[in-house]
């Protein structure tokens, strides 16, 4: 519902607009519907909030003495979404908005898979963050209850493409499911095409926790203004 009225696409017109009452035909309310503008009062009064936040990320200082960190969080050498982006930029364009309309955001941190560990061969590879939303993280398990951060068993949702083999363009995206678990202190990751066909084999990261960060508001700010905005 927040993400349909956030949207105002025209499931948002199909899903909420009603008859005036029963003495409106089908004829007339086809006709309306036709022609009926979406609103965006809530989506407005959203984006003053993101909008207000964003404006004083420019005073949060990240301290490190690790150029590629520093780089990163400045949007230097594909920033630190690989796509160009800041830390902040990433925070106030992804982050904030998911946040604020959902109530919840989980940002992951990946890293490539390293071939060759030496110098040479790994001075460019370093770690990127993306995110999920709420939706596409149907099941959890956390080690500490209190603690949101401290995931042991959880699900992810990807959308990946499918790809022609003859001119190499995406042809239709699926959905692909990731499952990251701790087991004996070691993090392991299986990759399902369903829900119980594992699509490559196991694969161990280097890590001891799941690089996956939960965060959340008590409610969403679209509780309250997107009723509002549908009536």
């Amino acid at each position: 519902k927040w993400r349909t009225v956030y949207d105002g696409s025209t499931t948002y017109i199909e899903t909420y607009l009603r008859r005036y009452s029963k003495a409106e035909s089908d004829g007339d309310f086809a006709n309306r519907k036709l022609i009926t503008y979406r609103p965006n009062h809530a989506k407005r009064a959203l984006d003053r909030v993101k909008n207000s936040i964003f404006q004083r990320l420019v005073d949060v200082k990240r301290i490190s003495t690790i150029k590629n960190y520093i780089d990163a969080m400045a949007g230097i050498d594909r920033g630190v979404d690989l796509r160009g982006l800041s830390m902040n930029s990433f925070m106030g364009i992804k982050v904030l908005t998911e946040l604020l309309l959902m109530g919840k955001v989980y940002i992951y941190i990946d890293m490539p898979t390293i071939q060759e560990r030496s110098v040479l061969a790994t001075q460019n590879i370093r770690p990127y963050l993306y995110y999920y939303r709420a939706e596409d993280v149907p099941n959890w398990v956390h080690g500490n209850p209190n603690d949101i951060y401290d995931f042991v068993n959880v699900v992810l949702t990807d959308n990946v493409y499918t790809v022609d083999e003859a001119t190499g363009l995406p042809t239709d995206e699926k959905q692909r499911f990731r499952h990251l678990y701790i087991k004996n202190g070691e993090v392991f990751c299986d990759f399902y095409e369903d829900e119980s066909t594992i699509a490559d084999k196991t694969v161990k990261l280097d890590i001891s926790r799941i690089p996956l960060v939960c965060l959340e508001l008590n409610d969403s700010l679209f509780s309250d203004i997107c009723g509002h905005q549908i009536a």
